[in-house]
């Protein structure tokens, strides 16, 4: 399929009634709970985007992914969409363009939103965090932000898709030790929890238009 057709289907899939937490929790660890459960313990949660990017590269559909640096926090070393807070005065979109060109090197004004996926509550860090999928026409030139990005990661959406790059094992919690989880493997990096549950909701989106 065309970038443009995929991004025509795609962003109209994403202003339907969207597939929501019944496929983020698909790919969730065994003791998540509900964002409703977590939100009726805790009214005063942050607030987070993450960019889905998408852009062409050697003929085929990609999207964006980053092994973030060692630090003292929660999400240390895991993998993730490029993203962060939400300042004051910031939309959901404008942060998540924010973010990505500060991570990653891709300009603002060259990113078209395409829309939106179910925000999602992330218990470790009191966020919750709001996908917002963009594309670029261009292939990227990514600029790694040292400080914050270890590496970056192109997943094609075959990749993405692909059913064998799903499986499970018993993964290290900052808030319950050992828990039995579920990852998409990419490139060797085990890619779960928030990161995880997005994708499962993106892919059910895309595969409403090509199997719908």
């Amino acid at each position: 399929m065309l970038f443009n057709d995929f991004a025509k289907h795609l962003k109209y899939q994403l202003q339907q009634v969207l597939p929501g937490e019944n496929e983020q929790l698909k790919m969730a660890p065994s003791l998540r709970k509900s964002s409703e459960y977590y939100l009726q313990q805790n009214s005063h949660p942050q607030k987070s985007s993450v960019l889905i990017l998408l852009y062409e590269k050697n003929n085929c559909i990609h999207t964006l992914l980053t092994l973030r640096s060692t630090y003292k926090g929660v999400h240390s070393s895991q993998v993730s969409f490029p993203g962060g807070k939400i300042e004051e005065g910031e939309s959901i979109v404008e942060a998540a363009f924010r973010e990505t060109n500060e991570e990653v090197g891709v300009p603002e004004t060259e990113l078209e939103l395409i829309g939106n996926l179910s925000s999602l509550f992330i218990p470790a860090s009191n966020y919750i965090v709001n996908p917002v999928v963009a594309r670029i026409i261009n292939t990227p030139i990514f600029v790694r932000n040292e400080r914050e990005v270890e590496q970056i990661l192109e997943v094609s959406i075959h990749d993405l898709l692909d059913i064998s790059k799903m499986s499970t094992k018993q993964l290290e919690t900052s808030y319950a030790g050992l828990v039995e989880a579920p990852f998409y493997n990419f490139e060797e990096h085990h890619v779960w929890g928030a990161t995880a549950m997005i994708i499962s909701e993106f892919n059910a989106v895309i595969n409403r238009f090509f199997y719908g």
